[in-house]
């Protein structure tokens, strides 16, 4: 079965803002002890970017498909 973008562009969005968060605000936390709150706001940035990368490589199958030849 595959998914479908709108179900995994979620997952890439919160993936995208922990890799941030989980990375270079954690390790300042933990340096100097303020705490940096994870940006939430980085979700939908994250899933837009997921969606255009997703666009690219949908187009870039169906280019494949079209000229491929038949395998007869």
């Amino acid at each position: 079965m595959r998914k479908t973008p709108g179900t995994t562009l979620p997952i890439f969005g919160v993936m995208y803002m922990l890799a941030e968060y989980g990375t270079f605000a954690l390790a300042n936390t933990l340096a100097f002890g303020n705490i940096n709150p994870p940006q939430l706001a980085m979700i939908p940035v994250g899933a837009a970017c997921s969606l255009f990368g997703m666009g690219i490589g949908i187009l870039i199958r169906r280019r494949r498909a079209h000229h491929a030849p038949d395998a007869e």
